[in-house]
């Protein structure tokens, strides 16, 4: 019964690390779209933390700023 669980748990963990190198693999052959081209530093970065998302994260919490200083504005002129 011990053997059994053993290579049951190993049978899974191999088949995982399959999975894992074929999704990889078919993803990297996935073209993109004709009218789409991404930066170079963007074709195989999968970050969140990515200095081009984070200059987009920046730009909106300036817009998100300037919106609230308007609005406050308005309600203290009221």
């Amino acid at each position: 019964m011990f053997l059994a669980s053993i290579v049951i748990q190993g049978l899974i963990i191999v088949g995982l690390v399959i999975l894992f190198l074929l999704v990889t693999i078919l993803n990297r052959k996935t073209k993109t779209p004709d009218n789409v081209e991404l930066p170079e530093q963007c074709r195989t970065c999968a970050s969140s933390t990515c200095m081009i998302s984070l200059k987009k994260v920046e730009e909106m919490k300036k817009e998100i700023l300037e919106q609230i200083r308007q609005e406050c504005e308005i309600e203290d002129k009221k």
